[in-house]
């Protein structure tokens, strides 16, 4: 029997939940959003789980979604993520007291405080036979998760896990013919940009698993604040306007003079030129370790993805190629609904939905 895994994504301002079914292949069977309301989650943090409850209940409710198999994404600057080599023939209990021990070295968050979890993502031995272990270990505030799971309790929903946004972008936006490979040794890496209404998700990869990960807090909200201050607009006008000159850069949006849509690509560039520079302050940090890789291209995601400017504002500072990501590479069927257009804002569920 086919397994089905519902992959959801809570963001600052909505529900977004991919129905995907696991056997053998991958097929998307449906995809349903909800909008939250403002304040619920901020900065990928849960302030209220009662609250977060009854708008689970509503959204499964009305999408009919079953209320088994459900994973989450999760990500916030209250998390850290690591990739470590361990050697020796350890046990499975001393490798993770090992793990446990570098964790409380390497990673910002006391281990008293910190939920953790990890796992071993490649295996090799070295030239005087020592094995040697490569483990990705993951640490967030034990309030955060917690804070998560009262709230899919209370709404009587199972979580068959949490797991990291970034892993899931791995997983969808990752052609199977990279994923599969499994031997040798990645000359470069790829970098994946999901950006959401709040917050941006940075993953790096070599193709085979997360070699680093940041979360930056800048999103497409923070475009819409900027127009509706600097142009006194209201944030739904504001809105509509940053999507029309992201939708057609090229041409003046309805209702706009020349002179007013030029102020507004003005605040937008300058926008998302901040980012970039983040962005590429990131990447100076990762090559700054002595076993990183040289970056072979840029994928964008998330609703954030198509933000004008953005594409070619990353292309000019960092020197290699951006594109938008299809977050369907990895699925052998599509819902049968002709009106579905799948986004590069389904990256994040679909990754998390793929898998048992």
């Amino acid at each position: 029997m086919a397994t089905e895994v519902i992959g959801l994504k809570i963001g600052a301002s909505r529900l977004v939940a991919a129905r995907v079914s696991n056997n053998g292949g991958h097929s998307l069977t449906s995809v349903a959003s909800h909008d939250l309301p403002p304040g619920l989650i901020l900065r990928g943090e849960l302030q209220s789980p009662e609250a977060l409850s009854a708008e689970l209940k509503d959204f499964f409710s009305a999408n009919k979604l079953p209320k088994k198999r459900v994973r989450l994404g999760v990500a916030s600057n209250r998390m850290g993520v690591r990739t470590i080599d361990i050697p020796g023939a350890l046990s499975e209990s001393e490798l993770a007291d090992a793990v446990t021990f570098r964790a409380q070295e390497d990673l910002p968050i006391p281990v008293m405080d910190a939920a953790l979890d990890y796992e071993v993502i490649d295996e090799r031995t070295t030239e005087d036979g020592e094995p040697v272990r490569r483990v990705l270990v993951a640490v967030a505030y034990r309030d955060l998760i917690y804070n998560l799971a009262r709230a899919f309790e209370g709404a009587g929903i199972g979580l068959i896990g949490i797991d990291l946004e970034a892993l899931a972008l791995l997983r969808s936006l990752t052609p199977p013919s990279t994923t599969a490979q499994s031997a040798g040794t990645a000359s470069s890496a790829t970098v994946i940009v999901n950006v959401g209404s709040d917050h941006t998700v940075v993953a790096i990869t070599d193709g085979r698993a997360l070699e680093y990960a940041r979360v930056i807090e800048w999103g497409g909200a923070n475009v819409t604040e900027a127009l509706a201050e600097s142009l006194q607009l209201e944030l739904e006008e504001a809105e509509r306007i940053k999507r029309s000159l992201s939708d057609a850069p090229d041409e003046l949006p309805n209702g706009l003079t020349q002179e007013f849509a030029g102020d507004a690509r003005e605040l937008v560039d300058g926008q998302v030129t901040a980012f970039a520079r983040e962005f590429v302050s990131t990447l100076q940090y990762y090559q700054g370790q002595s076993d990183s890789l040289a970056i072979s291209h840029v994928v964008l995601a998330g609703g954030g993805a198509r933000l004008s400017a953005l594409a070619s504002g990353l292309e000019g500072l960092t020197g290699v190629p951006v594109r938008l990501g299809d977050p369907t590479v990895r699925l052998h069927s599509l819902p049968s609904d002709e009106a579905f257009v799948p986004g590069p804002e389904l990256a994040v569920p679909i990754g998390l939905g793929l898998g048992q």
